[in-house]
């Protein structure tokens, strides 16, 4: 049977804001001060446990949600916070917080949750970048987010990687994009272990492929309107199975994007 004590922690603590951390505190010394045997759990933690991890969290930052830390979203409980400047005090935290709860996140997902912020943040200021100097902006960006990789797990890397060349939000031509791949596989190469990663590596090879494919589609339908424009940005997202790309092109050849589908399923064919 619950006690008094449980129940009243629980409803006043459901009521207050994720970010009150020192209400919180407040709610745990009142209670603990005339609390009684066995110790009450809240969230499978004593009050003791909760006013020393609140100290941490509030340390850390008073900005973080603690009851969705509590909660085991990690991730969303530090997000709003989450910048190059506070990554390695908010690690120093999840590392220190109670197998439970640690255990809920992967460090290579934060990791990988800045850099897509970081890539979100960028995409607007690429996109106002004079054409010549985009390249250079995008290849600078990934030198920067270069470092955290060795704390990543490979499909982390990846999926940034992917997210940085293919996306549809850069206003990015196939070229451009060609030399990002290019110049990132160089660098790589040059500063990075040879037997770290052998699967990003691989990925970034059929990348530049994959990309040369699309470039050489331009010589078979000339981009002469949005439509075709359009019909080569989804041409280059990836992975593109021959059963998608077939799909793709039927539905360009019937609505009169294209005559026919064969010179490209030739230039494009594995």
């Amino acid at each position: 049977m619950t006690s008094f004590s449980t129940r009243f922690t629980q409803e006043i603590f459901e009521k207050l804001p994720g970010s009150n951390h020192q209400s919180f505190t407040s709610l745990f010394k009142f209670v603990q001060s005339f609390e009684s045997s066995p110790p009450i759990s809240l969230a499978n933690m004593t009050l003791k446990d909760h006013l020393k991890l609140l100290i941490k969290v509030t340390v850390t930052s008073p900005e973080i949600n603690y009851k969705s830390l509590l909660d085991g979203h990690i991730l969303d409980s530090i997000d709003p916070i989450l910048t190059d400047s506070t990554l390695q005090s908010l690690i120093r935290l999840l590392k220190s917080l109670p197998p439970h709860l640690k255990s809920a996140v992967n460090l290579s997902s934060v990791y990988y949750r800045l850099l897509m912020k970081n890539l979100n943040s960028y995409e607007q200021s690429m996109n106002a970048t004079a054409d010549g100097k985009i390249v250079d902006e995008m290849v600078e960006f990934f030198k920067k987010s270069s470092p955290y990789f060795s704390k990543m797990d490979t499909a982390d890397i990846t999926s940034f990687m992917k997210q940085m060349i293919f996306s549809n939000k850069f206003d990015v031509n196939i070229t451009s994009r060609g030399r990002v791949v290019t110049l990132a596989t160089q660098y790589l190469l040059q500063n990075v272990d040879q037997n770290d990663w052998p699967a990003l590596k691989d990925n970034l090879v059929s990348w530049q492929d994959h990309i040369r494919r699309v470039k050489q589609v331009h010589t078979v339908i000339p981009i002469q309107d949005t439509r075709q424009a359009q019909l080569l940005e989804e041409i280059l997202q990836i992975p593109l199975s021959e059963e998608k790309l077939e799909d793709i092109l039927n539905r360009a050849v019937e609505n009169s994007v294209i005559p026919n589908s064969n010179a490209i399923l030739t230039v494009m064919k594995y």
